[in-house]
């Protein structure tokens, strides 16, 4: 299940373009850095980043993808999302539409 910090984890990397530095700035291991990443990938069911020597860039579907990450929501009823925000006690989890939609497309 992605959680909040697999989000804030998403933006980071995405904003600073590497695993390496994100995982510097974030105080975590670059290696449960990268495996949070291909989880929420996994979860998702397509690639958030392309990566390379020279660092990561964001898919088609990343860049959409990150913009709803970035948009949030308060899990206080339907949003048009493909996803929502579910406080559960302490914590909070993302929970996506079984139907989730990139470029017209299903992926799931």
């Amino acid at each position: 299940m992605m959680t909040i910090q697999f989000l804030k984890y998403i933006v980071a990397v995405a904003e600073i373009g590497s695993i390496t530095e994100a995982a510097k700035q974030l105080h975590v291991s670059q290696p449960s850095l990268s495996a949070a990443l291909k989880a929420a990938e996994k979860e998702v069911g397509f690639e958030i980043f392309t990566r390379s020597r020279s660092g990561v860039a964001l898919t088609k579907e990343g860049v959409e993808f990150l913009g709803y990450a970035r948009q949030g929501d308060t899990g206080d009823g339907p949003s048009g999302r493909p996803f929502h925000i579910e406080q559960t006690g302490e914590a909070a989890l993302l929970r996506l539409d079984p139907a989730l939609h990139v470029h017209g497309e299903c992926i799931r």
